[in-house]
């Protein structure tokens, strides 16, 4: 009628910081890949206005009629 269960008995287990430090290495490399990225297409942003910004107030306004 009485079920006695079993108790759980785990082992003391020394951590691996090694491998917690190559993840947060490996996380920062890709965090820095990230923010290369976003810095590469923010620039292609600012130049495009730019461009948009310069024909916008160019001279020739309309090329059709010279």
């Amino acid at each position: 009628m009485f079920i006695k269960k079993s108790k759980k008995i785990y082992s003391i287990q020394k951590a691996n910081n090694t491998a917690a430090g190559d993840s947060i290495k490996s996380l920062t490399d890709h965090l820095n890949s990230l923010n290369a990225k976003i810095r590469e297409t923010n620039i292609a942003i600012i130049e495009a206005q730019t461009v948009r910004l310069r024909s916008f107030f160019s001279q020739d306004k309309n090329l059709f009629l010279g």
